[in-house]
């Protein structure tokens, strides 16, 4: 009897360890999909879709290795589209939503402050798709939740102080590159500064074989034959066209049609040595 008995509670034992092992593996894998927001590979991301509450859509699209269009129209920001997958690659799960405040963040997410769909092989159907909500009170964390599962989750980036919402901007402009000139001095062959106001201080320089430089003067009443021509000042304006960028664009400026009709405070015109032009009015 006692036997018996011993055998019962070793086989209860192990029903009992089968039942936890393999509910508890069934739940642990249940959460790893709810909590998988991060793309590790994002060499294979061809597209970004981020919609606003509004349905206002921005997409980004890669057209070639680090080459990005914004909404097809812009070249978009390396810089800044560099961020964005850094921030895809990183998202990580601080805890799940809680009991108490889980129906309220659950309405909140109904109606999301983005929607972010990622694409790697198909152009139609998103590779992971998720809501982001408001952030929580300490700023340093973002309500969450992917696609087809009930359970939201607060998510940032380890180490980060703030939160991941500002990095899922929609604005068109905040996405444009604002890279204007990108010349190394060596393969500049003639600047053009036309200054409408002051028509005098007009010139050209001109990059001829062994950076053997030439000024000349757009306006008549200047002579620079019997000026001799400071070198190191031409290399130094050579050199000032790489990596030269805008601060920003004010495509919604109100007075925007007056500056158009205004004279330019300065025209630039810049010849690369295969003969491509590049003007900055």
């Amino acid at each position: 009897m006692k036997r018996i008995s011993t055998y019962l509670l070793i086989l209860l034992f192990l029903i009992a360890t089968t039942y936890f092992l393999v509910f508890n593996q069934k739940s642990a894998t249940m959460n790893a999909v709810e909590m998988a927001f991060a793309v590790q590979d994002t060499a294979s991301i061809t597209k970004i879709e981020v919609v606003s509450r509004t349905k206002k859509t921005l997409t980004l699209e890669k057209k070639a290795v680090g080459q990005w269009r914004v909404n097809d129209f812009y070249k978009a920001s390396p810089e800044l589209v560099s961020v964005l997958l850094e921030t895809i690659k990183q998202l990580s799960v601080k805890f799940p939503v809680g009991n108490s405040a889980y129906e309220s963040v659950m309405q909140q997410l109904e109606k999301p402050i983005k929607v972010v769909k990622i694409y790697t092989d198909s152009p139609t159907e998103p590779f992971k798709e998720y809501a982001i909500g408001g952030v929580i009170s300490s700023g340093n964390g973002t309500f969450m939740l992917l696609k087809g599962s009930e359970q939201p989750y607060v998510v940032n980036i380890k180490g980060l102080d703030g939160n991941v919402l500002p990095r899922f901007s929609n604005q068109l402009e905040a996405w444009r590159d604002r890279l204007i000139f990108n010349y190394a001095a060596d393969d500049i062959a003639k600047i053009e500064a036309t200054y409408e106001l002051n028509p005098e201080r007009s010139f050209a320089l001109s990059v001829g074989e062994s950076n053997n430089y030439t000024v000349t003067s757009a306006s008549e009443k200047v002579d620079l034959e019997k000026k001799r021509l400071n070198k190191p000042v031409a290399a130094t304006y050579l050199n000032s066209f790489k990596r030269l960028y805008s601060e920003a664009y004010e495509n919604d400026y109100p007075k925007i049609d007056s500056i158009r009709n205004s004279k330019a405070f300065c025209r630039l015109k810049i010849t690369d040595k295969n003969g491509k032009i590049k003007q900055l009015n």
